[in-house]
């Protein structure tokens, strides 16, 4: 018969099987579950029989805790005074707290036999409301639109009061209670401008048990519409098979927008291809050599298109084939006749000219000899 005792705290224990504890005696082994620090110490095993007992050499159990915390993912963590992280084997003291170390912490201890986990410790950390990070808070709305702007805060326990504001240019407004609603740390209010005084920045506020906002949420509402055209389009780097467009943009109509090219052909003003861009700079590849093409481009907003700004152009052509060999000259009779009539037609007019330039000289010469006899007297 085996008997297993712990030395611990100076005292033998005798262990006997305990599930519900943790404990399980199986005559030659012992278990140990959920280990703590209470269970370090020296462990023995003690066989009995007619002739007496014996007693095994100690086996030590040594507990040493790494501490982890467990938020969105698993981390361990180390001594760190200035971080407020202060790690002592069995114990951590969290300083200056914030809601970043809300989470369950849990105790692993180890020795040469493996590692044990202790419970989850849960940390709950309460605090005021605080704005969502990530929200849009930039919203363009056109005249006389119905839009629905939220407010989204953080809070622990959740946000049970919100409260909103308006401001303009001219005037600061509370909006009444049932202008908005409240769902959890949500609020969500209805807003329709329906002139340019309606435009401006509205705030809000929430509040719970421990504490209201120290800086509200902070929503821009400003017009909306779709963008203007695209201005100082050129074309640019024409090749065989493709081309590049560059522009400069104008406003966006006060809200994100990116940029779209449509390409046709010239004759039949089919739409070839289209481009979509978030700079006002495109390149088409894939073009016909030598084609002419219509080129619409346009700015867009979640309001729509700008009016379109047209540009015409075309690839360039390929270089035509060239072989070594002369082009042979084919003469037709019809063109031999024609080029022997030509012939004589020069021919005749070049005798004409040579007769007249002869006479003109033999008349020209009598009439100096005679005033060279007039002189001579």
């Amino acid at each position: 018969m085996n008997k297993y005792k712990d030395a611990l705290c100076s005292r033998n224990v005798q262990l006997y099987n305990n599930i519900s504890a943790g404990v399980i005696v199986s005559n030659q082994s012992l278990v140990l579950q959920n280990v703590s620090r209470a269970r370090a110490g020296h462990y023995t095993c003690v066989g009995s029989n007619g002739e007496g007992d014996g007693q095994s050499n100690a086996v030590s159990l040594d507990i040493k805790c790494k501490l982890f915390f467990s938020g969105s993912y698993n981390v361990q963590l180390y001594n760190n005074i200035s971080a407020g992280v202060i790690v002592s084997n069995q114990s951590l003291v969290l300083q200056n707290v914030s809601r970043a170390r809300a989470g369950h912490y849990t105790c692993v201890g180890s020795n040469g036999e493996g590692d044990g986990q202790s419970n989850a410790v849960s940390l709950d950390i309460k605090y005021a409301p605080v704005c969502r990070p990530g929200q849009e808070t930039t919203i363009g709305v056109a005249r006389n639109e119905v839009a629905k702007i939220h407010c989204e805060v953080e809070a622990n326990p959740p946000a049970l009061e919100f409260r909103w504001k308006f401001n303009n240019t001219s005037e600061s407004t509370e909006i009444e209670r049932h202008l908005f609603s409240v769902e959890g740390s949500r609020s969500t209010i209805t807003f329709t401008p329906s002139s340019q005084r309606d435009y401006g920045t509205l705030l809000c506020w929430a509040k719970n048990p421990w504490g209201a906002m120290k800086a509200p949420c902070v929503y821009h509402v400003i017009p909306a519409g779709p963008p203007d055209s695209l201005t100082n389009c050129s074309i640019l780097n024409k090749t065989v098979h493709g081309l590049s467009v560059e522009c400069q943009s104008g406003f966006d109509g006060g809200l994100p927008q990116t940029f779209l090219l449509e390409l046709y052909n010239d004759h039949s003003h089919v739409r070839l291809t289209n481009v979509t861009s978030r700079e006002p700079h495109f390149t088409v590849e894939g073009l016909g050599s030598g084609v002419g093409f219509d080129i619409f481009l346009y700015a867009v907003n979640s309001k729509g298109r700008s009016e379109p700004t047209i540009l015409q152009a075309h690839t360039l052509k390929a270089a035509e084939p060239r072989t070594g060999m002369p082009v042979p000259i084919h003469i037709t009779p019809l063109l031999g006749f024609l080029g022997a009539g030509v012939g004589c037609l020069v021919f005749l007019a070049c005798m004409i000219i040579c007769l007249v330039r002869v006479k003109h000289s033999r008349s020209t010469k009598r009439h100096s000899n005679f005033f060279f006899f007039v002189d001579a007297l």
